[in-house]
Order: structure tokens, then C-alpha cells, then sequence
């Protein structure tokens, strides 16, 4: 099962060479800042998002799914980890979305706690429900 990740700063910041990945954080960990980690933290995944996959991820995050197909904000977490709100959206190809990790403005979250919130989000969400592309020229 494939997805794409990238922490959202790392091209706006002026750092030499950020981490981009979670996966590159953990290869340099040093080199990811708490400014490139503050400004959040993306996963592009597709799902078929069935009916037993609508229900997981409301049980798991304790949220409701939106139901009108025209909706791309499909739920919000507030705390899904301490000061930091997951947002699930739909992208404009089919089967494919994204969850968008935010810390609080202001809540001084660290590199660590950035981290672990984006690998539960891989391991107990992404990895149950996510499927292989259907179309990989989208991806």
C-alpha cells in the first residue's frame, strides 16, 4: 500500500535540505526543525473509503464522517493527539485523500510529538484503510 507524506514547511522554510518525508526525519532526525514541524504535516492515500472503512475511522477518531458526496472536508479531530487537529479531506481524483496534521497555533509543539502523531496516523489509520492506487499517474 503506497502514500505520499511531507511535512508542510519544509519548503517554506530556508533550512539547508529538511527532512520532506517522515521517513527522512527519522533517517536524520536532527535536521528536522520545530519550525518545519510546526506548520504541519500531509498524507496523500487512496481508500475506497467502504462503509466498513467509514466506520472504522469514526470509531477510531472519534468523529462523523461527512456524508454529502460534494464535501472535501470529510472530518475533523480536533485533539487527535494534544494540541495537534487531524483534517481528512477528499481530493478532487477519485479514491484519493488526504489527512492534514495542524498543531495549535501558539502551543509550542515539539519535533517529537509532530512525529508520533504522523506515524499513528500511517499505522492505525492510513495502513487499514488505505488500498493501492487505481490510477498511479494521479498519485
Amino acid at each position: 500500500m503506497q502514500f505520499v507524506d511531507r511535512f508542510l514547511g519544509s519548503d517554506l522554510h530556508h533550512e539547508v535540505d529538511p527532512p520532506q518525508t517522515l521517513e527522512a526525519a527519522a533517517q536524520r532526525p536532527d535536521q528536522l526543525s520545530a519550525d518545519v514541524a510546526a506548520a504541519g504535516w500531509s498524507c496523500r492515500f487512496y481508500s475506497r473509503l467502504s462503509l466498513l472503512d467509514r466506520t472504522y475511522l469514526e470509531t477510531a477518531l472519534d468523529v462523523r464522517l461527512a456524508t454529502d458526496d460534494d464535501d472535501t472536508l470529510l472530518a475533523v479531530c480536533i485533539d487527535f493527539h494534544p494540541r495537534i487537529t487531524l483534517f481528512l479531506f477528499a481530493t478532487e481524483v477519485d479514491g484519493l485523500y488526504e489527512f492534514i496534521l495542524m498543531p495549535w497555533e501558539g502551543s509550542g509543539i515539539s519535533v517529537a510529538e509532530i512525529t508520533a502523531a504522523a506515524q499513528d496516523v500511517i499505522d492505525d489509520v492510513v495502513k487499514v484503510i488505505g488500498c493501492e492506487p487505481f490510477d498511479r499517474e494521479s498519485f
